[in-house]
């Protein structure tokens, strides 16, 4: 695989090298940059999410690479297997009496000493999936217009019952919440806290990823609400 730098910063030459047919990159991007990659290539733009309608979203999105790249059959065959993933996911949750419980999703990260907390709205990709499976979101603030994420801190999760409390983070990175804020007497105060309802879901699933995160997300946080 040929390094073509970050997603923020683009090697525009080794790009240029690949000799590809097509380059798809996201809103996200600076136009300035998409600009000088469409000199030596077409690209195909698409914005990362929707928070009007993250799953829809997703599906499009499948949908538009797979006519793109002329493979159409198989994105119809990604998405089958989500919507089974889905299925399956929603009568595991309900076969265990949670249908309609409510969960909360979260990342964050630990900037001098100071933990801030990413929420996963409604509109977000993740909030979005615990809603597809039978789930309610229990964070009740407005996210961005693209991703559906909110940022607070510890002590926004105050306004949060003993409902489950599920999190990503990076094992390159210090956990925020299972070290950095292990000791914080407000974070070890929150219902759920007390209550044992933290689940760490595995590293490497991709917050904003298509049908493949989605699947190993459900799998992820089925067998830790079902665990118990």
């Amino acid at each position: 695989m040929t390094d073509v730098g970050t997603r923020g910063e683009p090697s525009l030459d080794a790009i240029a090298g690949l000799g590809a047919d097509l380059v798809v990159t996201t809103t996200d991007l600076p136009e300035n940059v998409i600009a000088q990659i469409e000199e030596t290539v077409p690209v195909l733009t698409l914005r990362g999410s929707d928070a009007s309608d993250p799953i829809g979203h997703m599906r499009r999105t499948i949908e538009v690479l797979g006519e793109a790249t002329g493979r159409s059959d198989e994105a119809a065959d990604v998405l089958a297997e989500y919507d089974a993933a889905v299925e399956e996911g929603k009568a595991a949750i309900a076969e265990a009496g949670l249908e309609g419980s409510s969960f909360t999703m979260a990342d964050g990260w630990v900037a001098d000493g100071t933990v801030s907390v990413r929420m996963f709205t409604e509109g977000a990709f993740l909030g979005a999936l615990g809603q597809e499976i039978g789930l309610v979101n229990a964070w009740e603030g407005e996210g961005d217009p693209d991703y559906g994420l909110a940022v607070t801190d510890v002590e926004g999760l105050t306004q949060l019952s003993d409902a489950p409390f599920l999190y990503l983070a990076s094992a390159s990175e210090a956990d925020p919440f299972g070290e950095a804020l292990a000791t914080n007497p407000i974070w070890t105060g929150l219902p759920f806290v007390a209550a044992g309802n933290v689940h760490r879901l595995p590293d490497g699933i991709w917050q904003f990823g298509g049908p493949a995160a989605a699947q190993a997300w459900i799998e992820a946080t089925v067998e830790a609400l079902t665990a118990a």
